[in-house]
């Protein structure tokens, strides 16, 4: 089973990050709070948890290791 929990909310709030206003990304907290948010949106098995899951992603956005043009390549590649 791959566990594909991590690059979503990274790439996800990545996504968030790059194209929404300032002001939005404020309000919603920050790379954090789209994490979280986005986190908390997930339908995961009962063995998630946020250090499993939000936190290593917090840490992939934070270090700045996510490569939100993967994520409109995958998305172009679904059309």
């Amino acid at each position: 089973m791959v566990n594909v929990a991590v690059p979503v909310i990274a790439k996800g709030t990545q996504y968030v990050i790059d194209t929404a206003p300032p002001a939005v990304i404020k309000a919603a907290g920050g790379a954090d709070g789209i994490a979280a948010r986005i986190f908390r949106r997930l339908d995961l098995d009962d063995h998630a948890s946020e250090a499993t899951e939000l936190v290593p992603a917090q840490e992939q956005v934070g270090a700045g290791a996510v490569d939100a043009d993967e994520l409109h390549r995958t998305d172009k590649m679904t059309e």
